[in-house]
């Protein structure tokens, strides 16, 4: 089995199109949204700092907005709290030095989190969505909002990019390599 999977698809049918009044005027209506939300699985940091990231870019790409509570900005480095005392208490809440400066307590965040990337601005992205599920908790039963009323384009580049399925496979016989694509329908052995 794979515990790689990082999302839950639901399909749900609205209940009726559009209702009018007998002149033709609009009186409700029914417009589709779409949702992001991630539920708690057993992988790595990397595999969820990587999803994380590919996720995000392909939202700004099509001007998708996502949460982004974290209070540090980059490029500079700044606290977006402006009260000295505020940030302070911010630290403290976070573990954090006092005395930290915001470059400092970016990168606690940083190897918190374990990213190993070396881009700021894709760092950033990361802890925007790290520091959410950090601050509301999430688990494989109750799920955190990263996006919500997403664009259609974002939705089928979601769709039809980020499937990415791991399988063990026990196999009869002499294999030569240690890892292969299957490029066929694959399912459970009758034998």
């Amino acid at each position: 089995t794979s515990n790689t999977k990082l999302t839950r698809e639901s399909v749900l049918k609205a209940d009726r199109g559009s209702i009018k009044d007998s002149s033709g005027t609009m009186l409700a209506s029914v417009d589709a949204q779409y949702s992001i939300v991630l539920y708690k699985t057993k992988v790595n940091n990397e595999t969820l700092n990587t999803t994380i990231l590919k996720l995000l870019n392909i939202l700004s790409t099509n001007s998708d907005s996502y949460v982004d509570n974290f209070l540090i900005d980059v490029n500079p480095y700044r606290f977006k709290l402006e009260e000295e005392e505020s940030q302070k208490k911010w630290k403290k809440a976070n573990n954090i030095d006092e005395d930290a400066t915001a470059e400092e307590a970016f990168n606690y965040f940083k190897n918190k989190y374990d990213i190993t990337s070396d881009n700021v601005e894709d760092i950033r992205k990361i802890l925007a969505i790290r520091y959410e599920i950090s601050y509301k908790g999430y688990s494989s039963t109750k799920s955190i909002e990263i996006a919500s009323n997403i664009s259609r384009q974002s939705l089928e580049q979601i769709k039809e990019r980020n499937v990415k399925k791991t399988y063990i496979a026990l196999v009869r016989g002499n294999v030569p390599e240690e890892e292969a694509t299957i490029n066929m329908p694959i399912g459970r052995s009758t034998k």
